[in-house]
C-alpha cells in the first residue's frame, strides 16, 4: 500500500486543524421505549477548552474520543469504573477517530502529521509501543473496521469523500461510491459477513444507506434529515440521529419519518453532531456544545429536569429533583402534601396508571429562586392548563404551589 498522496492533503489537514469548534463529549445512561429516549447520570467525560470529539466505545467500560491540548489533537479515554480520563497518544502530530481493532488490545486513529501526510495507525491500548503503520496511501478521512480484515473508509478524492475498502490479506483498496459522508457504522444483525451503512450525498436530501460487501450493492434505508449526516444504530431497525439540541429516532418497520425522542436543552446541551452507543446498549455518547448563557446551578435547570422525569413517568428520577421535607400546596396555601414519603405515594401509582401523561411547558419565568411554570397538561384523555409555582434551594426544589 505506498503510492503517492494526493496533493489536497494539505487543504484537508488545515480545514480539520483550523474548523474545530469548542464541542463537548457527553455520556449518559439512556433507555429506550415507547418511542421516546430517556436520558438520565449526565457526565461531561471530556471538560476541557477546545475540541473534543469522535467518540467510540472500545467496550461497555472505556470510551476512546479526540481530545486537543496545546493546540494538538491526542486521543483520550474515560474509565467508567473509576471516572478517569487518560491520555493514551503523546506524539508530535495530531490523532483522531479512535476505534477499537478487532480481536486486539489496541485501537487505530487516523493521523495528521506536521509533514502534510495523513495515515492510519495502530495503537496498543495496555502499553504505550511505538504506533503501527496500517495504511499510508490513501488519504483517509473517516474509518471502520467491518472485521479483523477489512477496514471500510471515506477518503478524500476529486474534492469529495469516496467510500473505500480496504483489505489488509491483499494490501489492496477498491472504490465503491463517490461522493459520501462520514459517518459510517456496522448495522447490527446476526449476520456472519455484517451490512454497514454511509450517507450517500448524490441526492438531496442525502441517503442512509447499507452496503453488502459480498454482492457489492448498496440499497437505500432512509433519508438523512436536512444537512445532518451523523448518526447511530440502537439495533437492526432503529438509528439515533441529533440536530440542534434535539435526538431523533428512525425505525425501519414504521417507513416513516425521523421523530423526535428527546430534548437536551434541559440539560444546556445544543449543536449535537456526533453518537456511539456502548456494546451492552446502557451508554450513550453524545457530541455537543453548551449553550453559551447555561448554567446547571440555575432554578429552572432542576424544574426542568423534574419535568423530564414527570413525562417520562420516571418516579425515583422524579424524587431526585426535592428536598427530603419537600411541601406541595394548592394556591394560596394549603398544604396537599409534605415530604418525599407522601409524594411518591402521590405520584408513583398516577404515572403508573396514566399511560397518557404529559406536561408541555408553555411558558416559564425565573424570579430569584422561584420558576414559575405555565403547563399544558395532559391525562387520561383530557387536557386542561395548570400554573406551577417552584422554589429551589441548594438546587432542589422546595416547595410546590398550583394554581388552577
Amino acid at each position: 500500500m505506498n503510492r503517492p498522496l494526493l496533493p489536497l492533503i494539505f487543504l484537508f489537514v488545515t480545514f480539520l486543524i483550523h474548523a474545530q469548534p469548542d464541542t463537548e463529549v457527553f455520556l449518559f445512561d439512556f433507555e429506550f421505549s415507547k418511542d421516546s429516549l430517556r436520558l438520565f447520570n449526565l457526565k461531561n467525560i471530556s471538560d476541557s477548552p477546545g475540541y473534543d470529539n469522535q467518540p467510540s466505545f472500545y467496550n461497555d467500560t472505556l470510551v476512546l474520543f479526540a481530545s486537543t491540548r496545546n493546540d494538538q489533537t491526542d486521543i483520550r479515554s474515560y474509565n467508567l469504573n473509576n471516572a478517569e480520563t487518560t491520555w493514551l497518544t503523546d506524539t508530535e502530530f495530531n490523532e483522531y477517530s479512535p476505534l477499537k481493532i478487532p480481536f486486539q488490545n489496541a485501537f487505530s486513529a487516523v493521523t495528521l502529521e506536521k509533514d502534510e501526510n495523513q495515515r492510519l495507525l495502530q495503537y496498543d491500548i495496555l502499553v504505550k509501543l511505538e504506533p503501527l503503520m496500517l495504511i499510508d496511501d490513501i488519504l483517509i478521512g473517516y474509518h471502520l473496521w467491518l472485521n479483523r480484515n477489512i477496514v471500510i473508509s471515506s477518503i478524500l478524492k476529486d474534492e469529495n469523500l469516496t467510500l473505500t475498502v480496504s483489505d489488509f490479506r491483499f494490501k489492496k483498496h477498491k472504490d465503491l461510491v463517490d461522493h459520501v459522508g462520514r459517518s459510517l457504522f456496522k448495522i447490527p444483525s446476526e449476520r456472519k459477513d455484517p451490512l454497514f451503512s454511509f450517507v450517500d450525498k448524490n441526492s438531496n436530501p442525502w441517503q442512509l444507506m447499507s452496503f453488502d460487501l459480498d454482492e457489492l450493492e448498496a440499497e437505500a434505508l432512509f433519508e438523512m434529515m436536512p444537512n445532518v449526516e451523523d448518526m447511530v444504530w440502537l439495533n437492526e431497525k432503529i438509528a439515533f440521529s441529533g440536530k440542534g439540541h434535539k435526538i431523533y429516532a428512525h425505525n425501519l418497520k414504521k417507513r416513516g419519518d425521523w421523530e423526535l425522542v428527546a430534548t437536551l436543552d434541559n440539560f444546556g446541551i445544543t449543536n449535537v453532531t456526533r453518537l456511539a452507543i456502548s456494546p451492552n446498549g446502557k451508554k450513550i455518547a453524545i457530541v455537543g456544545e453548551y449553550v453559551l448563557d447555561y448554567d446547571p446551578e440555575t432554578p429552572d435547570a432542576i424544574v426542568q429536569q423534574q419535568l423530564d422525569a414527570y413525562n417520562y413517568q420516571d418516579i425515583d428520577m422524579f424524587l431526585e429533583t426535592y428536598t427530603e421535607d419537600v411541601k406541595l400546596y394548592n394556591y394560596p396555601n394549603e398544604l396537599i402534601s409534605e415530604g418525599k414519603v407522601q409524594l411518591r405515594e402521590r405520584y408513583a401509582d398516577f404515572f403508573e396508571n396514566t399511560p397518557d401523561l404529559y406536561a408541555a411547558l408553555e411558558n416559564r419565568t425565573v424570579i430569584g429562586n422561584k420558576v414559575i411554570d405555565k403547563e399544558k397538561l395532559t391525562a387520561n384523555g383530557n387536557t386542561f392548563f395548570a400554573v406551577a409555582i417552584y422554589e429551589v434551594e441548594n438546587g432542589l426544589i422546595k416547595s410546590v404551589t398550583f394554581v388552577k
